[in-house]
């Protein structure tokens, strides 16, 4: 990820202009954003499930005409010029802007946009110069409870529709789309096969990322476990481990949700639980879940609070009400009994 936003971002001279992340988002991006450069330059966008689209849209448009809207003095110009040429002279595609998201079974919602949504992020990406990056990790990590229900179909993933959809009036040495997807076997494998990839709509920012000093010079960061996974793929011991992993979630998942509908108080939100590794809790009025957890954390449970998966400088006040439950961690008997502590937990504060 860091590598990726070093060679297509430029957020320390100004020429990328802003980053976009979906809040609530996955708790360590800031580091990685802040790395390459974006310290005050995050905007946090909105996921919301009562939205038909499921993040907002509008606020993300909205904010996108008012960055292009600010004008660049004469000297600013004549350098982001030069920049432009050196670039250019580099075959090295630089955005003005750059958004993040987990567009499947989300970190932390869970929930997974639809095809209208995605069709329109890349619509805008294309509109305003910005290279989404999509975490597209939890895609083989399904588990609903209708498998055979048309909601439960997954749509293309980003870098699909814009592989498909590619302008064709543009040459195809400039053709670099506006997608990344990034992928790894630790959310499928184990958290220790530390190995991932990326592709994305051409070949060109493949390639561009190939040509990065880091790889240039020590190829892979993970050329041992590399090898470990291109083995087991070729024993083919991959899709079983996978299935597996789906048929335990999702049992899991199951009667966590079902133990969160008994236990936990009227009113009481959950999304998620139908993929990936988490769910999302809201809780109802009247909780306040900064010190729900503090009470949890006092019996032995840990959930995180909402406050964890705000973008820095752009908080939304999730710590308020909500929290984010794994599903992956503690076997099934585990997390319902910690869920029944939860449950009481609540009785005690609503008393």
């Amino acid at each position: 990820m860091l590598l990726l936003l070093q060679q297509c971002t430029s957020a320390e001279n100004g020429y990328t202009r802003r980053a976009f992340i979906i809040s609530p988002t996955y708790y360590l991006i800031n580091y990685i954003f802040n790395d390459a450069g974006f310290t005050n330059k995050l905007t946090a966008i909105k996921g919301d499930s009562h939205l038909e689209t499921g993040i907002d849209l509008v606020t993300l448009e909205e904010q996108l005409k008012f960055y292009d809207s600010q004008e660049e003095d004469e000297e600013t110009k004549a350098k982001f010029a030069e920049f432009e040429k050196t670039n250019q002279a580099r075959q090295r595609k630089v955005y003005k802007y750059a958004m993040y998201l987990v567009p499947t079974y989300s970190n932390p919602r869970g929930d997974t946009y639809s095809l209208e949504t995605r069709t329109k992020l890349v619509e805008l990406a294309r509109k305003y110069d910005m290279l989404i990056i999509s975490d597209d990790v939890y895609d083989l990590l399904s588990f609903p409870a209708n498998p055979s229900a048309i909601e439960s179909q997954l749509p293309p993933r980003l870098v699909s529709i814009d592989r498909a959809t590619l302008p064709q009036d543009i040459p195809a040495d400039k053709q670099y789309g506006n997608t990344v997807s990034n992928l790894t076997f630790s959310k499928l494998l184990g958290p220790g096969l530390r190995v991932g990839w990326q592709e994305s709509a051409s070949p060109l920012i493949c390639e561009q990322l190939g040509r990065a000093g880091s790889n240039r010079s020590g190829g892979t960061a993970a050329q041992l476990n590399s090898m470990v996974v291109a083995e087991m793929i070729n024993l083919g011991v991959v899709d079983p481990v996978i299935a597996k992993l789906c048929e335990v979630y999702g049992d899991r998942a199951r009667k966590m949700k079902q133990a969160m509908i008994q236990n936990l108080p009227v009113g009481t939100q959950i999304e998620g639980g139908e993929g990936g590794y988490f769910f999302w809790v809201t809780m109802p009025e009247g909780i306040d879940a900064h010190e729900m957890c503090a009470k949890l954390k006092q019996r032995g449970v840990i959930i995180g609070n909402g406050s964890n998966m705000e973008v820095d400088n752009s908080p939304m006040g999730w710590g308020d009400r909500a929290v984010r439950v794994s599903l992956s961690f503690n076997e099934a008997e585990a997390a319902v009994e910690a869920i029944e502590r939860w449950g009481q937990v609540c009785q005690q504060m609503t008393k």
